[in-house]
């Protein structure tokens, strides 16, 4: 892919998990916030709630309840703000993220193109890696092959000889031997098959973990 483009992009995307964290940890100051001041309010009203009864028995001045309400009722206007933050948080989350998606707007057919060029380059790789990994399974089973036409060939003479009554060999040809085998057991098996390839291509590892 386009280096230009890529980077274009991964800016983008790093710009918009920024972005998410910095609202995330907005939010979790903001509930803090009004966890905090919640506490402080309850308190604030016991204490109004008795300078209230203080000012009805005349015990303190109408000018002290005001004082004592006072911080009660800043404290009540900074937790609705501090709500208010809460709940828009979110809403202003994705407008800030529509933003950035804009942005990748104005560049996304640079980089569907490139996109483009990336499979046809990976398809032509791996068309080229599965050429030559066929043609080695090939050449070594060649060679197997020649092995086993000299057993099933001697093993023949050996019926003809009447020194065996069947070639049993015939039924275990190097074809059916575990390495061909896609779901064999044992220590002889090696498995080679489209869903052992499919995972070491999806988990990008040559020795991934298989899902049932």
């Amino acid at each position: 892919m386009s280096k230009a483009v890529n980077e274009e992009v991964k800016k983008l995307v790093e710009k918009a998990d920024s972005i998410k964290e910095r609202f995330e940890q907005s939010l979790i100051n903001a509930q803090a916030e009004a966890s905090k001041l919640t506490e402080e309010i309850h308190q604030l009203e016991k204490d109004a709630k008795e300078a209230y009864s203080l000012y009805l028995m005349d015990s303190i001045t109408l000018d002290s309840y005001e004082d004592a309400t006072q911080e009660l009722n800043e404290k009540k206007k900074k937790l609705t703000t501090a709500q208010s933050k809460i709940n828009n948080i979110g809403e202003v989350q994705k407008e800030e993220l529509a933003k950035v998606y804009d942005e990748y707007r104005q560049i996304q057919k640079d980089f569907t193109t490139e996109r483009q060029k990336q499979y046809e380059d990976t398809k032509k790789q791996l068309q080229d890696a599965k050429d030559q990994y066929l043609q080695q399974i090939a050449d070594i089973s060649s060679k197997q092959y020649e092995t086993y036409v000299l057993e099933s060939k001697i093993l023949d003479i050996g019926v003809e000889a009447g020194v065996n009554k069947r070639n049993y060999l015939n039924y275990s040809s190097p074809y059916f031997d575990r390495f061909g085998m896609e779901f064999g057991k044992g220590e002889n098996s090696i498995n080679i098959g489209n869903r052992e390839l499919y995972w070491v291509y999806k988990k990008r590892n040559v020795n991934p973990t298989i899902s049932i």
